[in-house]
């Protein structure tokens, strides 16, 4: 129509040329999944403290620091699905990522929404995603938790949501995660980096602010590792090496 060619025109004009707006222009990839890891430490409570006879005043005891290997990881397809894996690194190594996320988006057919009418409570549409708002879905733990919902691409402007109840608890409120992702490229045309601009959880109420939960970006975006070369392709993840190594470095006495 005259309206789609004149959209085409504006955005070819952006871009100076066919070749430029195809290398400069975000376009998700769907032959591969945005994968990021980090190492995350929480302090425990203080444990001791007063429990010496030597230590009337109790300042002894001391303070545990928990280390946890995070992986997350999101796979767009390109029929608007989306699903966000997140577990660590020795319950789900990279070798089982591709079937358990794959297990997730299938286990999104009939047979889980025919066991989602009879057990989990309805959630309200999203605010990021136009007009397919997240339906609720069981989601296993045995792996990680697999929430698959829907996505968005508003000229690289990722918005992304789902929600989930475990399998074991089918009657529980469900959980919303809504995503607010930037598409960028270390390398024109690449289209490899995905950066956390917002991520939110919380109940099947979350837009009210008393119950939702802003998460804090990460330090690091999201690298586009494709199926093809799916093993070698973590040797290219800012970050993916070398996280190990510098957990047990840090805890050396």
């Amino acid at each position: 129509s005259g309206e789609g060619r004149g959209r085409l025109g504006e955005r070819l004009r952006t871009y100076g040329s066919w070749r430029g707006m195809f290398l400069d222009r975000p376009r998700l990839r769907f032959d591969g999944i945005y994968c990021f890891k980090q190492v995350i430490y929480r302090r425990g409570v203080f444990v001791g403290k007063g429990l010496w006879e030597g230590d009337p005043d109790g300042v002894g005891g001391y303070k545990p620091e928990h280390a946890i290997l995070l992986a997350r990881y999101v796979q767009l397809d390109p029929d608007g699905r989306a699903a966000l894996l997140s577990s660590t690194v020795d319950l789900t190594p990279p070798a089982k990522v591709r079937q358990v996320i794959r297990a997730g988006l299938d286990h999104e057919g009939e047979g889980a929404r025919s066991n989602r009418r009879k057990h989990a409570p309805k959630v309200r549409r999203s605010r990021n995603v136009e007009e397919a708002g997240p339906r609720v879905h069981l989601a296993g733990g045995k792996n990680g938790v697999v929430c698959v919902g829907t996505w968005h691409n508003d000229e690289g402007e990722i918005s992304a949501s789902g929600a989930y109840v475990l399998e074991d608890h089918p009657l529980m409120r469900p959980v919303v995660i809504d995503l607010k992702l930037l598409l960028h490229s270390s390398r024109p045309g690449a289209n490899d980096r995905l950066t956390v601009v917002e991520h939110t959880t919380g109940g099947s109420g979350c837009q009210d602010p008393e119950t939702l939960i802003h998460i804090p970006p990460p330090s690091r975006p999201f690298s586009f590792v494709p199926f093809r070369g799916w093993k070698s392709g973590f040797a290219r993840v800012p970050g993916w090496e070398g996280e190990v190594e510098k957990l047990q470095d840090r805890f050396v006495v």
